[in-house]
């Protein structure tokens, strides 16, 4: 996942095409806000090494940072405690 601090909608275009080109490769692309966490995109294939390549290319595409699934899980709890 990669977050980023720009709306979603400035991204758009940009996930647009990377889930055209990487949809015959088996490899999902998601875009997920949360409030004052920026966007998270997610990649999700099968091939490790693929969806890495297209993760690495993404940080730099969007000046974002890899994050952890459990640091992802991390912020979307403290996000719901808040919204409780």
């Amino acid at each position: 996942m990669t977050p980023h601090r720009q709306p979603e909608s400035s991204i758009a275009p940009y996930l647009t095409e990377l889930q055209a080109r990487t949809k015959a490769d088996g490899i999902r692309v998601g875009s997920y806000p949360l409030l004052s966490h920026g966007v998270y995109v997610s990649l999700i294939g099968l091939d490790a090494a693929a969806v890495k390549t297209i993760a690495e290319e993404a940080v730099k595409a969007l000046d974002g940072r890899l994050v952890s699934d459990e640091e992802a899980r991390e912020i979307v709890k403290q996000k719901e405690k808040g919204a409780a």
